[in-house]
């Protein structure tokens, strides 16, 4: 959202490029016409003035295109760290959801092991997949339970998903399982 506003900004402000973009040499060119002097062979009075008035928005011109240089680089800086400080953030926001995931599996294998979530370290438990006939994940209702209850282990499907919401269609049994529990005991469930 904020790079978009900063690319709509940048391209709102945007200005033509001069002629002649320097305004160095403007002023000398302004300068020269104010040194001359008026006589029968040079300009007159009204066309020295009209020059002059030319050469103001020539000046005018430059200066809005410097600026706008400016601006641009200012706004590609900005955008750089922007970009970076939304990349830091996504990055924490994933450190913090995976801690969140860790507690939230330490405390459902708790819960299944009958203990307390303080009791057992996030860092011990091991997630193991089990792959296994769709015949045999089709009747996972039949012995999921049990095997929860007796290894103290939790029994997901892969994908995490719930259900397939509304509609007729019914979601297909899946290929294998993701047992979560500590140590040996995932193994022993496998």
């Amino acid at each position: 959202e904020v790079v978009k506003q900063l690319d709509t900004t940048l391209r709102d402000a945007k200005c033509p490029r001069p002629k002649l973009a320097d305004p160095s040499k403007i002023l000398d060119q302004m300068m020269e016409l104010k040194q001359c002097q008026t006589d029968e062979t040079s300009f007159s009075d009204d066309a020295k003035e009209e020059m002059l008035a030319e050469k103001r928005t020539e000046l005018s011109k430059a200066h809005r295109w410097e600026s706008y240089v400016k601006f641009q680089e200012d706004m590609h800086k900005l955008r750089e760290k922007v970009t970076k400080r939304i990349a830091a953030n996504d990055a924490t926001a994933k450190t913090v959801k995976s801690d969140n995931d860790k507690k939230r599996l330490a405390s459902r294998v708790a819960q299944v092991k009958g203990v307390k979530p303080e009791e057992i370290d996030e860092g011990s438990i091991v997630s193991t997949n089990v792959d296994l006939p769709p015949e045999v994940t089709a009747l996972s209702f039949l012995y999921r339970q049990r095997f929860e209850k007796q290894y103290g282990v939790i029994i997901d499907r892969p994908d995490g998903a719930k259900g397939m919401g509304k509609g007729p269609g019914q979601m297909p049994p899946p290929r294998s399982f993701i047992v979560h529990g500590v140590g040996g005991e995932t193994a022993g469930c496998v």
